[in-house]
C-alpha cells in the first residue's frame, strides 16, 4: 500500500472533558507512538487499532484521565529495524515487502521530522565540529565563535540562586508592587508611571522640590546640581515665593557659574556669576504674558485712526501708552497728517511713569541740500512753514547699549 507524505505528528487541544484521540497516521503497531501532555511524556494512556495487512490506519489514544484544557502531542516512533526474515518462495512475499517498505518509509518520514526540529547550518557551510565528551563539556557554555563555529565555554555557575532580596522582587505579583518592594515612595511610582511628556516634566519639577530641597543663600550654589528650593532660601528672585521651585546649576568654574530658577508656577528665572560676582536675576516673560504684550500691541495699533480722528484740531500731542519694555524696535507712519500751525513734527521717547524724555536728542532732518535739527525729539517733518498735509514714517531702533536710533522719509502730500 501507498503511504502518503506526513510529519507523522498530531496536536489537540481540547476545551472540554476528552479521553480520545486520533492519531491520524498509519502505524504499524500499538507501541509505535509517543504522548506528551503540556509537555511531559506521559504512558497514561492506551492504544486501539484494527490493523490489515501489518498496519492500522484508525488508531486512537485514549487517555486513562479525560482532560479539559492543555495541549496533547501525539509522535510516531516507528523501531527502525525488521522483524520478519521473507523467503524468496514465501507466499506472503508480497505483502511482507510491502510492510517492511512502509514502516521503513514511516521511519524516514520520523527522521526528517526531527532533523525539521534539530539545529541546522546551510547546505554550502561545513556541518559542525564533533562535541568534546560529556565529562569535557559538562557544566559548560556552549557559543558560536567569530567563525559560527560552535564551541563550548567557560564552566557555567553551579547554581542561579537568588539572594533572599532578589526573591522577595521575583515573587512580587505586579509591577507596582516590585516598587514598593525596592523601597520607592508613592510619588515615584507615580512619576514612573507617567503617561507623557508632559506629565513626567511636571512630575519631575514636584519631585526636584522634594528631593534635596535647599533653604539657605542661593548665592552659595555654584557646583553643577539640581536642588528643590524652600520657602527658607535667600537670594532667590523677587516675587519667588521658593515653595515647591527648582533651581539647576550649570559649573563653568569656581568664579563663573549659570543658575536657572524655576518657579512652580512655570515662570523662569536666569543669572550668571561672573569672575565671582552675582549679576540680577532676569525674569523671562512666560507665554501668556507674551500673549498679552502682543493683544495690547494690536489693540494700540488699530486704535489709531480713532485716536487720531478724535484729536483732530484740539491736541498739540498725541501719546501711546502701553508699550512693552521688551519692545527694541517701533515704526511710526502718518498718511496726510497736518498741523495748523509751522511747528515740525517731533517723536519723543518716554517711560513706564508717563514722563517724556524732552533733550538730550540729536536729530537732524534734510531736504535737497537743506538741514534742519532738534534736540527735543526725533524729527519727522522738515521746516514747517504753514499748515501742510505731511505722509512718511519713521522707525526707532534700540541698540544693546539702550540708545535709540531713528530714521525715516516723508514729505508733503499723498505717496
Amino acid at each position: 500500500m501507498t503511504l502518503a507524505s506526513s510529519t507523522r505528528y498530531k496536536s489537540y487541544s481540547p476545551v472540554v472533558s476528552t479521553d480520545t484521540f486520533s492519531v491520524t497516521f498509519p502505524i504499524f503497531d500499538n507501541d509505535d507512538l509517543l504522548v506528551y501532555i503540556d509537555g511531559v511524556l506521559t504512558t497514561d494512556y492506551s492504544v486501539t487499532a484494527t490493523y490489515s495487512g501489518g498496519r492500522s490506519s484508525d488508531a486512537e489514544v485514549v487517555l486513562n484521565t479525560a482532560i479539559s484544557s492543555g495541549l496533547i502531542e501525539i509522535y510516531g516512533d516507528t523501531p527502525a529495524q525488521r522483524d520478519e526474515d521473507v523467503g524468496a518462495s514465501s507466499p506472503n512475499l508480497a505483502r511482507s515487502l510491502q510492510n517492511d517498505m512502509d514502516r521503513q518509509t514511516a521511519v524516514q518520514q520520523e527522521q526528517k521530522r526531527d532533523a525539521g526540529a534539530s539545529i541546522r547550518v546551510p547546505g554550502g557551510e561545513a556541518s559542525l565540529a564533533l562535541l568534546p565528551a560529556a565529562p569535557l563539556r559538562a557544566n559548560r557554555w556552549l557559543y558560536f565563535d567569530s567563525n559560527g563555529a560552535l564551541q563550548v565555554g567557560t564552566e557555567a555557575p553551579s547554581q542561579a540562586a537568588a539572594s533572599s532580596f532578589a526573591a522577595t522582587l521575583l515573587d512580587d505579583g505586579s509591577a507596582s508592587d516590585m516598587l514598593t518592594t525596592l523601597g520607592l515612595s508613592t510619588y515615584f511610582k507615580t512619576l514612573v508611571s507617567a503617561a507623557d511628556a508632559g506629565t513626567l516634566r511636571n512630575l519631575t519639577f514636584t519631585m526636584l522640590a522634594q528631593i534635596g530641597s535647599y533653604s539657605g543663600d542661593v548665592d552659595d550654589l555654584k557646583e553643577s546640581q539640581v536642588r528643590g528650593i524652600d520657602n527658607g532660601a535667600t537670594n532667590i528672585p523677587s516675587g519667588a515665593t521658593g515653595n515647591g521651585d527648582a533651581m539647576l546649576v550649570i559649573e563653568d568654574d569656581a568664579a563663573n557659574t549659570l543658575q536657572v530658577y524655576f518657579e512652580s508656577t512655570g515662570r523662569m528665572h536666569v543669572r550668571t556669576q561672573m569672575s565671582g560676582v552675582w549679576q540680577a536675576w532676569i525674569g523671562l516673560p512666560i507665554q501668556s504674558e507674551v500673549d498679552s504684550a502682543i493683544a495690547t500691541a494690536v489693540q494700540n495699533r488699530n486704535a489709531l485712526p480713532d485716536a487720531l480722528d478724535a484729536s483732530a484740531g484740539t491736541e498739540t500731542s498725541l501719546d501711546f501708552d502701553d508699550i512693552p519694555d521688551w519692545v527694541t524696535q517701533i515704526t511710526v507712519t502718518v498718511r496726510q497728517v497736518s498741523t495748523n500751525g509751522s511747528s515740525d513734527m517731533i517723536i519723543q521717547l518716554g517711560h513706564s511713569s508717563g514722563t517724556f524724555v524732552e533733550t538730550g536728542y540729536t536729530s537732524g532732518a534734510s531736504q535737497n541740500d537743506q538741514r534742519n535739527t532738534a534736540t527735543k525729539g526725533f524729527l519727522l517733518t522738515f521746516s514747517v512753514t504753514g499748515p501742510t498735509s505731511i505722509t512718511g514714517g519713521l522707525t526707532l531702533t534700540k541698540d544693546s547699549n539702550n540708545n535709540w536710533v531713528a530714521f525715516g522719509a516723508g514729505g508733503p502730500g499723498d505717496v
